[in-house]
This record gives C-alpha cells, sequence and structure tokens, in this order.
C-alpha cells in the first residue's frame, strides 16, 4: 500500500465533515462538535440508521460519505492523522489516512461497513482502538 497525503482530500473530507454536522441536527437532533466524545454521537446515528429500511443507493453513499468523512476530521484533529489517497499494488485508490506512526486506516469504509453489518463494526470502539495503539 502506498499514501499519499493530498490536500484535495483533506478539504473535501472537511466539507463532508460540516455536512454531517448540518445532518446531524437536522436528522437526529444532534450536535457534533469534532470532540472525540461526538464518535460516540456518530455511533448512535449509525446503530439507528443500520435499524431503519434502507435508503436509495445515493443516499446511502451520502451517509456513508458524511459520516465517515467526519470521523476522519475526528481522528485528523485529535489523533495527528493526515488525509490522502492509498494505492494498493493494482493501482486502486481509495480515501484513507496515514496516522502519525505511518499504519493506515479507512474511516469512510469502516462507516460503509457499520451501516451494512451493525454493531460488529462499531464506530466507538473503532477509535478508541486507534487511539489505544497510538499511545501503546
Amino acid at each position: 500500500m502506498h499514501f499519499e497525503p493530498h490536500e484535495t482530500i483533506a478539504e473535501l473530507q472537511h466539507a463532508y465533515a460540516l455536512d454531517c454536522v448540518d445532518m446531524a441536527a437536522a436528522n437526529f437532533d444532534v450536535t457534533l462538535d469534532f470532540s472525540e466524545a461526538s464518535v460516540d454521537q456518530v455511533e448512535a446515528i449509525c446503530a439507528l440508521l443500520h435499524s431503519s429500511p434502507a435508503p436509495p443507493p445515493d443516499v446511502f453513499e451520502q451517509f456513508c460519505k458524511m459520516l465517515g468523512f467526519y470521523v476522519s476530521e475526528v481522528i485528523c484533529r485529535h489523533l495527528g492523522a493526515t488525509p490522502g489517497i492509498v494505492r494498493d499494488s493494482s493501482g486502486a485508490s481509495m480515501f484513507g489516512l496515514s496516522l502519525p506512526d505511518s499504519r493506515l486506516c479507512w474511516p469512510v469504509g469502516r462507516l460503509q461497513n457499520r451501516l451494512v453489518n451493525g454493531s460488529e463494526d462499531d464506530v466507538t470502539h473503532y477509535y478508541r482502538h486507534i487511539k489505544s495503539t497510538l499511545a501503546a
């Protein structure tokens, strides 16, 4: 895997994160403030979405991006990650983060898994795991 920091991805991440703040307030009466504790609120939104009838594919994709980039923004702000593009050996690329210890993570993909699979892909656990492994 190869990581490339990318300013445009950072800007995209920030824009989707702000959209997530607006969506959470308008649809779930939840105030997201980019704090570490707000990841718990994202998990609660995910639980509600997972237990609801599936939205159309384009709406589902938007939820994944908003929620995933919101969590990405929290990881960047509090854990020092860098947003960018991750390319695998086949040349396929995806949005990802490089953590301060050079490990990579994919919060948008994790949020998609959370919405599809349910609590086995808990977002709060994901964030806490990343944080605890950086502190070790």
